[in-house]
């Protein structure tokens, strides 16, 4: 926590900017969410202790063997190109770190903390009566100011943990013909439902072959988006093929 702590208060503003840069582009070419690539907590502490080696890497918390593998080499790229005046080990930053500092600094996170789980209480209880009255995605973008993206997450885990979203699924899907619904099913049960890039491939062509469709569609993100709200589908009524492939 410290360490944390540290790295959020005293970090290089600059050089976090520029991770965060590096973190966007890589979640675009790999169609991923950027929290998949790295936290902002990582990205924080690569920026404040500035690692220029990897076993300077792998002494940060958050940072293992796997994501030091993976994106090390591009992070120490960054951070090898700037000067630092700290070292490591950080068992210097206990003794720098001031106490009333320090505490001060967990209160705030305690308090942060609180006001994201209210703000997420007030979300689902505005996306569960939404969903009751029979709200498309589009009127839940106005009730809660997420975008389409988050609505699904959230949808995920709603179903994930019990409730009923079979009323907004039906919305959204009900100028999908029974058809390609059901072919989009097959392929999960053929590919499993872990990655959607193989699906989307298999039921539209690879290299997306059949653009002017797509395109009617509503372009390759709504494509995604139908693959993710038939995936809660198959989750709920084929639990047992539910990440395999």
């Amino acid at each position: 926590q410290k360490l944390q702590c540290y790295s959020e208060l005293y970090g290089s503003e600059e050089l976090y900017t520029e991770l965060c840069a590096w973190r966007r582009r890589k979640a675009a070419s790999g169609r991923k969410a950027p929290y998949f690539i790295a936290s902002n907590r990582v990205l924080r502490m690569i920026s404040a202790f500035i690692p220029q080696n990897e076993e300077e890497l792998l002494q940060l918390p958050g940072i293992g063997v796997s994501k030091a593998s993976e994106h090390g080499a591009e992070w120490l790229e960054i951070t090898t190109k700037i000067e630092r005046t700290t070292t490591f080990p950080l068992n210097w930053v206990d003794k720098q770190l001031q106490e009333e500092v320090f505490l001060s600094w967990l209160y705030k996170q305690k308090e942060q903390r609180y006001k994201q789980e209210l703000d997420r209480f007030r979300i689902r209880r505005t996306m569960l009566l939404g969903i009751a009255e029979g709200a498309s995605l589009t009127q839940l973008e106005e009730r809660t100011s997420l975008s389409r993206r988050d609505l699904v997450e959230e949808l995920e885990g709603l179903e994930k943990e019990g409730y009923d979203t079979e009323q907004l699924l039906e919305v959204e899907l009900n100028t999908m013909t029974a058809s390609e619904q059901a072919t989009v099913w097959k392929a999960f049960e053929e590919l499993g439902d872990t990655f959607l890039k193989p699906v989307l491939q298999r039921v539209y062509g690879e290299g997306q072959a059949r653009n002017g469709e797509v395109e009617e569609i509503g372009g390759t993100e709504k494509l995604y988006e139908r693959l993710r709200l038939i995936r809660i589908r198959f989750r709920r009524e084929e639990p047992g093929q539910a990440n395999a492939g």
